[in-house]
């Protein structure tokens, strides 16, 4: 039963992880197909948000929480209660001195829709919101995928 729990994990990271890919690379086409345009900064700023919650959604699915807790109200799309509770079951330091920060500043844009309305377009989005933003993104992805396969090798 505890190897068909951990299977299940696995899978479950493994999912997170391939959409957090996904908005992360949307996010490093349109970088590409539109360098200069700050319109397009929420949109950058949705994507990164987005491919970040993905992938530590995938690392708490790893110490055990269910895609149903991660649903409720507690978590949903609440960045920094994730980044949180990733910080208390990893204790990555170079993620909570660097990045916690960060999270929290653009949370509650992210976690109210704030980026999919007008009238907040460009009001939390900078160069070095977006360029720290992808660091963690790249982060949490890299780490993520070893995770998932040493998780399985230990079955």
């Amino acid at each position: 039963m505890a190897n068909q729990q951990t299977i299940a994990q696995c899978d479950s990271a493994r999912q997170f992880y391939f959409l957090g890919w996904q908005f992360h690379e949307a996010y490093t086409y349109t970088k590409e197909k539109y360098p200069n345009m700050p319109d397009l900064a929420d949109v950058k700023l949705f994507l990164l948000c987005r491919a970040l919650e993905e992938h530590m959604k995938g690392w708490l699915v790893l110490k055990g929480l269910t895609e149903k807790k991660l649903k409720d109200r507690n978590y949903g799309h609440q960045l920094s209660t994730i980044a949180l509770k990733v910080y208390e079951l990893y204790g990555d330091a170079e993620f909570s001195h660097k990045f916690l920060p960060l999270i929290s500043y653009l949370n509650d844009a992210y976690s109210q829709k704030d980026f999919e309305y007008p009238v907040v377009q460009g009001q939390i989005s900078s160069l070095r919101d977006l360029e720290a933003l992808e660091k963690l993104v790249v982060h949490c992805q890299k780490r993520l995928d070893p995770m998932i396969e040493q998780a399985r090798r230990q079955l």
